[in-house]
């Protein structure tokens, strides 16, 4: 059984919220990548597509479109049409 620390009713945490935890790295590794490669400033600028909003210094096309695919699975960005917004 778990013990309440604070006086409280003891809950159980939920699998969603265990699962989140482990993984939280994840999305926090996704957004400093999309950050340092100025992803989202890219997009606010009008490039819709991974191609589009590559520098010089960024990853390969192909790393750049499951960087956006990833964000855009856990809500970062929306697919429009084939493209990112």
């Amino acid at each position: 059984m778990i013990e309440p620390t604070d006086g409280g009713e003891a809950r159980e945490p939920s699998p969603r919220l265990i699962l989140d935890s482990i993984n939280a790295y994840q999305r926090s590794a996704a957004l400093k990548a999309a950050v340092t490669l100025d992803l989202f400033s890219a997009i606010a600028a009008g490039a819709a597509t991974p191609r589009r909003s590559r520098r010089s210094a960024a990853p390969t096309r192909g790393a750049l479109r499951i960087l956006c695919d990833y964000l855009a699975v856990v809500g970062f960005l929306v697919r429009r049409a084939g493209a990112m917004a």
